[in-house]
């Protein structure tokens, strides 16, 4: 008697586990930020005197920051005879292009403030003309010679990849699911239920959470006014975004419990059995090819995006 219910109870729970004569639950889980995450206003700081030099100031000249402008090593020895080096180039013109899209934003958004403006090439032109662009306040001498009132001087531009937002949280929720698992209605279960559907989607949480990330773009910068040679204001901002969808990763596990025993369930597919019969031959075949943006050229998309926010944000707060 005692060998048939011992069996009785290994069939029980044979059934429970592979979801038949157990109650099933799909337990879903959702990735937020806090609307607040992007809520750092930019650094300025302003001379005593500001509002004073900002009135005289007509001309603009601008000066793009040392990465834009720099030569890339193949470029200054001549080398390009391996691989190694003209990658180098080649990434070294990217960024320099990629400068130049982000300085003409600078300009146009001066211009548009009503300001003059020098262009961050003519100034550099300038400087290498003369062969000053190793001496000290070379650049305020050059700016001077174009007749401008003041040097707008981008120190840096960067964009860059940070840790998740500290106020970020999942929320879980519980519904009940067939067996091939299509989402009921939703499920209320004990507290003891409970943690054990979220420690077993914490699991897949920590996993996803692992490829999260905020995306960032920096601009650094100050203005001089060039008679006094004095900075008279700075600006330092770090603007963060998420990828597209990036800010709503979703996950969700499958369980089955039959009284206090809960155990991971995968839905079963109703058509597997017809599937196995359809191995049919064939000659060859084909994989196909997204032409769709990649992960980096998305990346790059919401950072220009960041930081063409940031740049105007500066001359509004220079010019406002």
């Amino acid at each position: 008697m005692d060998t048939k219910k011992v069996l009785l109870a290994l069939i029980t729970l044979a059934l429970l586990l592979s979801g038949c004569g157990g109650k099933i639950y799909l337990i879903e889980s959702k990735h937020h930020i806090s609307a607040g995450r992007d809520a750092d206003p930019a650094t300025v700081s302003r001379a005593k005197n500001f509002e004073i030099y900002r009135e005289q100031i007509k001309n603009i000249a601008v000066q793009a920051p040392d990465m834009c402008v720099n030569e890339s090593q193949s470029a200054s020895t001549g080398k390009t005879s391996n691989r190694r080096v003209q990658r180098k180039k080649y990434n070294s013109e990217v960024m320099k292009t990629s400068c130049g899209v982000e300085m003409a934003n600078i300009e146009k958004s001066l211009t548009e403030a009503g300001y003059k403006v020098v262009s961050w090439k003519v100034l550099q032109h300038q400087m290498a003309n003369k062969a000053t662009d190793r001496i000290v306040g070379a650049n305020i001498a050059a700016a001077e010679e174009l007749g401008a009132d003041a040097l707008f001087q981008i120190n840096s531009m960067e964009r860059g990849i940070s840790a998740v937002a500290r106020d970020a949280r999942w929320d879980r929720r519980y519904y009940d699911s067939d067996i091939s698992g299509k989402k009921r209605g939703s499920a209320s279960v004990k507290k003891s239920i409970s943690k054990k559907f979220d420690n077993e989607i914490e699991k897949k949480e920590e996993v996803l959470g692992q490829d999260f990330y905020t995306l960032t773009a920096t601009i650094n910068s100050s203005v001089t006014f060039v008679d006094s040679a004095q900075v008279i204001w700075f600006y330092d901002w770090e603007n963060k975004g998420t990828l597209d969808g990036n800010d709503s990763l979703k996950t969700k596990v499958y369980m089955s419990c039959g009284g206090k025993v809960c155990n991971r369930y995968k839905p079963r597919n109703k058509n597997q059995d017809d599937a196995k019969d359809d191995d049919e031959l064939t000659e060859g075949s084909s994989r196909a090819i997204s032409v769709g943006a990649n992960i980096r050229d998305r990346q790059k998309y919401v950072q220009d995006k960041l930081l063409k926010v940031a740049i105007q944000d500066m001359v509004k707060n220079f010019s406002e």
